[in-house]
């Protein structure tokens, strides 16, 4: 085990390092690799079996069974792994994962070195973050993401030639925080210029989006649309869909259908004023939270510092951060008695 959290720093690629980070910053209840090997070199036998005993007393079973099953059989299936692990705690305290709100309008910016002091790549990492959504906001945020990743990869990538790595995607923090993802990793130029030439691109994508002919973004919604009813290609991926829905308790088993209906009655000025809303460089609602990452051939860029810029944290320690933020309230709970069955009369 100490070996695998050591490769993590030396063989790992340095954006997953800045990746990494990012978790590290905007959610609790996350140790970093650094003291879990500290504790680690802590640890004897003696340690571990009383660690496995405790953990079995108090634990949470979650069992999902699908495909060619019968509800009979799932809960026998579910019954024997009761059975065999015990039946543990009565009431079990989950941790809850909840997530740093950063505030509005607000820069902030985290730098380090890379982890490996030979590799020579350094990455920024952009997360606009949007918040809890409900369907139509994540369908919009959908919607933008793929109108936007293209342009995004054309420019920065082919154009500009800033590094192999060039990423934009959804990223979900804790159960439902959405935000929208920018990841550049570059061997040629430092974190801070590569934040730079994302935030140019975003402030000339907005003249592209508002041009957007209706033809052209009727056909993306078409597309959109239909990525979220495509039907999946094996058990695997129906299986990660329905666990997605229970792991962060939303329960919400029809979301992708529900995506494409909100999805298909957009228009373009709703897109434009959520673009304007969270993603836009002066947007009213914009939360930016850049990671800078220097690889060994940018150490004097690292050396520099931060420039000053309006409204700019630039977070020294973590910790430190996390403890001045506020927190995004968990979500709701759902009620899910109506699915429970006793024994086996009810089949769905």
């Amino acid at each position: 085990m100490l070996k695998k959290y050591s490769s993590f720093l030396t063989g790992s690629q340095p954006y997953q390092h800045a990746i990494y980070v990012g978790d590290l910053i905007l959610e609790t209840n996350k140790h970093t690799i650094f003291q879990k090997i500290e504790e680690l070199e802590k640890i004897c036998i003696a340690d571990l079996k009383a660690f496995s005993s405790e953990l079995l007393s108090t634990s949470f079973l979650e069992v999902l069974v699908h495909g060619n099953s019968s509800v009979s059989e799932a809960q026998s299936i579910a019954n024997h792994f009761v059975e065999k692990l015990g039946s543990g705690s009565a009431h079990v305290n989950l941790p809850e994962q909840r997530v740093i709100q950063l505030k509005d309008e607000s820069l902030n910016v985290y730098k380090f070195r890379g982890f490996n002091e030979t590799n020579v790549n350094n990455v920024v990492e952009i997360i606009l973050q949007v918040g809890p959504t409900d369907i139509r906001e994540n369908a919009k945020l959908a919607f933008l993401k793929h109108i936007i990743q293209e342009p995004c990869f054309d420019e920065l990538r082919t154009k500009e030639q800033l590094g192999y790595i060039v990423h934009t995607s959804i990223k979900t923090s804790g159960d439902n925080i959405k935000s929208l993802l920018f990841l550049i990793q570059s061997d040629l130029y430092d974190a801070s210029f590569l934040d730079d030439r994302v935030e140019a691109f975003l402030e000339g994508y907005k003249t592209t989006l508002a041009s957007m002919s209706d033809d052209e973004f009727k056909s993306h919604v078409n597309a959109v649309e239909q990525l979220f009813l495509e039907k999946d290609k094996n058990l695997g991926e129906e299986t990660s869909r329905y666990w997605n829905v229970i792991s962060n308790r939303s329960y919400n088993f029809d979301r992708y259908q529900k995506l494409a209906s909100e999805v298909k009655v957009l228009t373009l000025s709703s897109v434009l004023a959520f673009f304007d809303k969270y993603i836009a460089v002066h947007g009213s609602h914009r939360k930016k939270l850049s990671i800078q990452l220097y690889g060994s051939s940018k150490q004097d860029e690292f050396e520099k510092g931060v420039e000053a810029k309006d409204d700019l944290i630039v977070i020294d320690h973590i910790d430190d951060f996390k403890r001045s933020c506020s927190q995004y309230p968990l979500q709701e709970s759902v009620d899910v008695s109506a699915y429970k069955m006793i024994g086996a009369q009810k089949e769905k």
